[in-house]
């Protein structure tokens, strides 16, 4: 880790070379942390009991969402709290990925932003 060697790359029918730094590979994701394409970019975990609406709604709160990513894109915001996935609870993150992975195209989530239920599609 942490070497640099040179590859020889054949771009445009020409030989360039370039200097790489091998890094050591991303480490696994748990499940729910960065969903299937259509949600990449957004780090969820259960609602925590310090949460104002723990005991009221029992689902998954989108805890961080980075910049640019599918997540953002499509309008997730941390703080929203996923409450459904195609009309279907997501109780857990998942439960979340799981209907998520389950959708034929459109995915429609029910999301509490504050005080508002909100239907966010995502194509």
């Amino acid at each position: 880790m942490g070497d640099t060697v040179a590859v020889t790359l054949l771009r445009n029918g020409e030989h360039q070379e370039v200097d790489v730094t091998i890094a050591p590979s991303a480490p696994e994701q748990p499940a729910g942390s960065d969903l299937v394409d259509k949600l990449m970019g957004a780090e969820l975990q259960a609602l925590p009991p310090t949460h104002p609406k723990y005991g009221h709604v029992h689902r998954v709160l989108v805890i961080r969402i980075k910049p640019g990513s599918p997540a953002a894109r499509h309008g997730l915001r941390p703080g929203d709290i996923v409450l459904a996935v195609n009309r279907r609870t997501a109780s857990s993150k998942n439960e979340l990925a799981d209907a998520v992975r389950a959708a034929k195209s459109v995915v429609a989530l029910s999301v509490l932003r504050e005080n508002a239920r909100l239907l966010i599609v995502v194509p």
